[in-house]
């Protein structure tokens, strides 16, 4: 779902990883990226380290309570319904 969506809106997308953090820092070093200036949204356990990392941690709504306890921003939409789109309108306001 999230390679099609990508896709459909042609957006770059790394998905399918182990080490999530590891290929952060590779992508954010490879790419001359500040780490305080990336997004990462999150939703599971899985996220943490990630979100712990950079500097603007988002969680959908239905996250799990650590996640949202790490999140600067959390979408009042649930994953998969909207939250990207939300997260978009936040940031252009």
């Amino acid at each position: 779902v999230v390679a099609r969506r990508a896709e459909k809106v042609k957006i770059p997308y790394i998905h399918g990883v182990e080490d999530k953090l590891l290929v952060m820092k590779k992508y954010l070093k490879e790419n001359k990226l500040n780490k305080e200036k990336v997004i990462f949204a999150g939703n599971d356990l899985n996220d943490k380290a990630v979100m712990e990392y950079i500097g603007i941690p988002v969680a959908p709504a239905d996250a799990s309570f650590e996640i949202i306890e790490i999140a600067k921003i959390v979408t009042s939409k649930k994953g998969g319904a909207g939250v990207i789109r939300e997260l978009f309108d936040i940031l252009t306001k």
